[in-house]
């Protein structure tokens, strides 16, 4: 799927009443998406009843747009219930008294223009973040099942960006992850999930090795103990003011003298909830990390992945 910036009126409809009571980015991003589902779904409503020529045009597009974001319109509409409480019908109300004051459709044409903008949407045309939102949540209990359904996006980092990165350096990531913003002199790129309020992280540095390696070697010294060390630790998150639980897992790739070091972190609110996010994540870890590209294409068959 990809990313397509349009706009859609009621998708930036931003009430005062869901944002002025919500200040955690997840829970903002949950509502927001809440909002372009259920109007979406409203406008269809609105067709079914004012609209028989074109309802069953509505109801296929409906179809097609449920049949790829099925699991995540349930899972967002749980959610949001869950986070609003007894505000949900408010909030429902609140959408409805928005859309009265805008242009509603009143002719075929605009119709039929609604109509395409739906089967855009179900083929991923839609704006940012809603989009990634949208997938963090249909694929929320297997991660990994995003990025092997091929809704991924690849990063690629440019020589100029950094003075050891080879002539091609690229990594595939699932769509609903972003890059953060950071300074770091040590970190050449962050990438998180859910739009960056998820629970799992991935950190990149890249190092120039002082010796040629051979792979027999790496090999050797790695698989002969254990292929995996992580460790758990307990740190304060000063933004959501929250003890979190995070478990670490790092990779290095090597391809000739260049090192390229990955790590990657889950977090969790408790132990339990911890090791439940990791064993979400790992298969999606090792997925991402037999995608990464870097040296031309003769030094790719020779890239070499282990985690310590």
């Amino acid at each position: 799927m990809k990313k397509i910036n349009y706009i859609l009126t009621l998708l930036v409809l931003v009430s005062a009443f869901g944002h002025s009571q919500i200040t955690n980015q997840h829970d903002l991003l949950l509502v927001k998406t809440a909002r372009f589902i259920y109007s979406q779904q409203q406008q269809v409503n609105t067709i079914k009843t004012r609209f028989s020529n074109q309802k069953a045009a509505a109801e296929a597009a409906e179809l097609a747009f449920r049949k790829n974001f099925g699991t995540a319109i349930a899972g967002i509409e749980a959610a949001t219930k869950k986070l609003l409480g007894d505000k949900y019908d408010s909030f429902l109300k609140d959408i409805d008294l928005e859309m009265s004051r805008e242009k509603q459709l009143v002719s075929e044409k605009e119709v039929d223009l609604f109509i395409k903008s739906l089967y855009d949407s179900a083929r991923g045309s839609i704006e940012s973040p809603v989009l990634e939102t949208l997938l963090a949540y249909q694929y929320l209990k297997n991660p990994v099942d995003e990025f092997l359904a091929n809704n991924v996006a690849t990063y690629q980092l440019k020589e100029d960006e950094f003075t050891l990165i080879p002539e091609r350096l690229t990594i595939t990531l699932p769509a609903s992850w972003i890059a953060l913003d950071f300074n770091s002199p040590t970190i050449l790129k962050r990438f998180k999930s859910e739009y960056g309020t998820g629970n799992a992280e991935i950190a990149i540095s890249i190092a120039s090795a002082d010796t040629t390696i051979q792979n027999a070697d790496i090999q050797k010294a790695t698989y002969s103990n254990n292929s995996s060390i992580s460790y758990n630790l307990t740190t304060k998150n000063k933004q959501e003011n929250s003890v979190q639980k995070r478990q670490l897992i790092k990779y290095i790739t090597l391809s000739e003298n260049v090192i390229l070091k990955i790590k990657c972190t889950t977090y969790g609110t408790s132990t339990n909830d911890l090791a439940l996010q990791y064993k979400k994540y790992e298969p999606l870890y090792e997925s991402i990390i037999q995608s990464i590209e870097f040296g031309n294409e003769q030094q790719k068959d020779a890239l070499i992945s282990f985690k310590y």
